[in-house]
């Protein structure tokens, strides 16, 4: 009878304990964020920073980037300007973000 090649025991249980605690992250995670509805979430924090992350002066900062001649593709530069102003902000949006998150709590303790 012909046996496929394992490894010892302790490799196999110890691949059987990665495996369950991967994918039952995998499930928790998912189930939290689709009960906690993040997208949903996540798009409201997004338009309250939105209005906070000035573009006004990017056309005129291009106009002057222009004049360098840097090896480099417009939308990398205004890739590069948002993500400085997006950076900046970190702060505001972790405090938007948890506010977001208290006031759930809150609703649900509220509830019980």
């Amino acid at each position: 009878m012909a046996k496929k090649l394992l490894p010892p025991q302790k490799v196999v249980e110890e691949e059987g304990r990665q495996q369950r605690d991967r994918q039952l992250l995998d499930s928790v995670v998912r189930h939290v964020h689709e009960i906690l509805d993040i997208d949903t979430l996540a798009g409201a924090l997004v338009r309250k920073a939105n209005r906070k992350v000035s573009l006004q002066d990017i056309p005129a900062t291009m106009q002057k980037w222009a004049t360098m001649l840097a090896p480099e593709h417009w939308r990398d530069r205004v890739r590069s300007l948002v993500g400085g102003r997006v950076s900046d902000m970190d702060r505001e949006i972790h405090r938007l973000a948890q506010a977001a998150v208290r006031t759930i709590a809150q609703e649900a303790d509220d509830d019980v």
